[in-house]
Parts: structure tokens; C-alpha cells; sequence
């Protein structure tokens, strides 16, 4: 096996999750919008593939360690955290099904506020997810400093809607229900954005 194939295969398979991880948002954001309990269902199911898809792919990485030099342990390496950020990322979007699943039971609406911002939130998070994407099959340097500077942007959104929602709910604008929904919703993306970060600086490098 050639170097070159196994970058380029350790590269595909990030790049091959980052389009799933675009799938269970979609899914995510259509039980947002549109209350839908089984996508609840179908994003659980995704997100078991997906992890032992993740899970398999760092046992391959795993087993190649130990037959290779020191540069090229290294790359080997770094594939394996790029797939470890990737992974909780999953973990993260299937938590989701978590506050969803208390929206859609309790038949909680938000204010059209909360759902514009958490629209946008969603939004981001998946041009992010398309950026990276990009730099997986480009190596453009550009991007890479875009989705840093996106995952700061995403961050800094998830704080500044929590205190706002934070603020709408003590004014009586939103319902005390939807406010540990949403808030733990930003909580789980301002984590994403996070490892949206951690993946491109690895990929950089």
C-alpha cells in the first residue's frame, strides 16, 4: 500500500463523514422545524452508523501505526484526531434528539425569534461543515482560515443568542419551556464549532 493511497483514502473517509454529519443536520433541522419524531428516529440510526463507520476506520489507522516510520506515524496520527473530533461531533448532533425530542413531546413553541436564530445556527453549522469539506478535497488554505474564523463567528452566535433568549424569557417574549431547549441546543453547537476549529487547524497541517 502506497502512502499516497492511504492519505488519500484517510482523507475520503473524513471527507465521507463530514457529508454525513451534513445529513444529520438536515434531519435535525427538519424535526426542529417541522416536529417530526421520526427523524428523531433516523438521526439515532445515522449516528450509529456513522460512529461505527468512524470507529472502524480509526482501527485500520490504529493498525498501521506500528509498521511505519515516524513522519509518517504522525500523519497516521493525525487522521485519527481528526476522526476522534469528527466522532463527538456526531455524538453532539445526535444529542440533539434530546431537546428536540422535549420540543416536539411537549408540543413547545418557540418565539419566531428563537426559531430565525436557531435556523441560522443550523445554517452555519453546515456551511461550516461544507467548508471543510472543500479543504479535505482542496487543501486550500483559504478555506481553512475560513472555517476557523466561522467556527469563532458560531461560537460567539451561540453566547450572544443564549443571553438574549435569557433576557426575552425574564421580559415574558418567549416561554419558560422553550428555554432549556434552546439553550442546550446552543450549548451542543458552540461545542461543534469547537471541534470545527480543532479539524481544521489539523488539517492544515
Amino acid at each position: 500500500m502506497t502512502k499516497l493511497y492511504v492519505v488519500n483514502e484517510h482523507l475520503a473517509h473524513i471527507g465521507s463523514v463530514a457529508d454525513k454529519m451534513m445529513s444529520m443536520l438536515g434531519i435535525a433541522r427538519d424535526a426542529f422545524n417541522r416536529h417530526r419524531r421520526q427523524c428523531l428516529v433516523d438521526l439515532q440510526e445515522q449516528a450509529r452508523r456513522v460512529t461505527a463507520d468512524i470507529e472502524a476506520a480509526k482501527g485500520k489507522l490504529e493498525s498501521l501505526l506500528s509498521r511505519q516510520s515516524n513522519e509518517d506515524r504522525v500523519n497516521l496520527l493525525r487522521y485519527h484526531s481528526i476522526l476522534t473530533h469528527e466522532q463527538i461531533m456526531v455524538e453532539k448532533i445526535a444529542a440533539l434528539a434530546g431537546p428536540l425530542g422535549k420540543k416536539i413531546g411537549n408540543s413547545v413553541l418557540f418565539s419566531s425569534k428563537a426559531v430565525t436564530e436557531a435556523n441560522f445556527i443550523f445554517d452555519r453549522q453546515m456551511g461550516i461543515l461544507r467548508s471543510l469539506l472543500d479543504v479535505v478535497e482542496t487543501g486550500n488554505d483559504s478555506l481553512q482560515q475560513q472555517v476557523l474564523e466561522e467556527g469563532d463567528k458560531l461560537a460567539n452566535a451561540c453566547l450572544e443568542f443564549a443571553t438574549e433568549h435569557e433576557h426575552r424569557v425574564i421580559e415574558g417574549l418567549c416561554l419558560p419551556q422553550a428555554a432549556p431547549i434552546f439553550l442546550t441546543m446552543l450549548d451542543l453547537f458552540r461545542t461543534m464549532a469547537r471541534h470545527d476549529r480543532e479539524i481544521a487547524q489539523l488539517l492544515s497541517r
